[in-house]
């Protein structure tokens, strides 16, 4: 949770993914239904969202779905990617000062 002076909590997620789910179908196997990753990713995120979190997604490399990230995000504002892991700290770094500010 994040706390702005005078307001309430916001519950934020930081979603670190390559933004391309590769689990197989039998991976996916909640309830004792397979699926498909994608769309089980993307309907989790979605009940996420509705509980009022906000999903700020981090692309890590280089073949990062960027669209498909979107999507699972809150808003396309809060989509980031980086190239690598060696970037991470600084752009980690970057948006939580930027949460503080502003969620």
């Amino acid at each position: 949770e994040v706390l702005n002076e005078g307001s309430s909590p916001k519950k934020v997620m930081v979603l670190l993914t390559d933004g391309n789910p590769t689990a197989t179908d039998t991976q996916v196997n909640v309830g004792g239904e397979g699926g498909n990753a994608r769309t089980f990713a993307s309907d989790a995120a979605d009940a996420v969202k509705d509980m009022g979190v906000t999903i700020i997604p981090v692309g890590i490399g280089g073949n990062i779905d960027m669209d498909y990230l979107e999507s699972l995000g809150t808003s396309p504002d809060f989509l980031l990617g980086v190239t690598d892991f060696d970037k991470l700290e600084t752009v980690l770094n970057q948006l939580l000062s930027g949460l503080l500010c502003s969620v």
